[in-house]
């Protein structure tokens, strides 16, 4: 099984994914991988936020948990999904992605991601 490092590094060369982020729920950043050099700090705090929200329209909405979430922007897409109570997958996208293509990888890695956790620790080094 692969570990969170290795998962990202892969994640991160899917055609139209820049960066692959695994944020802890205060926003931290658990592993990253894929470039540009980003200020990953903020990412994470702003992919939390993210989720956080998309958590409470559910809440409110009584429709359940958000498990995936994707925010357009003119030039790139974010993609964050839920792996857990703790911690969350975020890609970012170039320009032009294949949004039904790395919505599967994302979902794919994810629940890959959700299974390491239940078997064992993450097995990344801190960065």
């Amino acid at each position: 099984m692969a570990n969170a490092q290795d998962i990202l590094n892969n994640l991160s060369k899917v055609e139209g994914i820049l960066k692959a982020l695994i944020v802890d729920q205060d926003g931290f950043i658990i592993a990253s991988a894929g470039s540009p050099n980003w200020d990953t700090e903020a990412i994470g705090v702003m992919v939390t936020t993210g989720l956080r929200s998309a958590q409470t329209m559910g809440n409110e909405l009584n429709i359940g948990k958000a498990t995936l979430t994707m925010i357009e922007f003119e030039q790139s897409t974010i993609v964050i999904a839920a792996i857990g109570p703790d911690a969350s997958l975020a890609v970012i996208t170039d320009a032009s992605p294949n949004l039904g293509n790395i919505r599967y990888y994302v979902k794919r890695y994810s629940h890959e991601l959700i299974k390491n956790t239940l078997d064992e620790a993450l097995h990344i080094e801190m960065q």
